[in-house]
């Protein structure tokens, strides 16, 4: 399961969160790629519900490295 979002309006003022928490706590979504947004990780970790995605991704991560797979933790592609 995975999404990519090609624009996200985030402004701190005026969307402070342009992507849902249902997204990241009500979803089974594992892999987010937000690669060339404007949003950095930092801000992405302060979303409502991210913590639930990043666990869950953890979940299913780890026990990929415990398979032998050689898998990308980067936070959703974000610097």
């Amino acid at each position: 399961n995975s999404i990519r979002v090609t624009a996200a309006d985030f402004s701190p003022e005026t969307n402070p969160q342009p992507i849902p928490a249902s997204l990241f706590a009500d979803t089974p979504l594992i892999d987010l790629n937000l690669r060339g947004n404007k949003i950095t990780s930092t801000q992405i970790n302060g979303f409502d519900g991210f913590s639930d995605f990043l666990e869950r991704r953890q979940q299913v991560k780890t026990k990929t490295i415990y398979g032998g797979a050689l898998v990308n933790m980067d936070v959703c592609g974000l610097e």
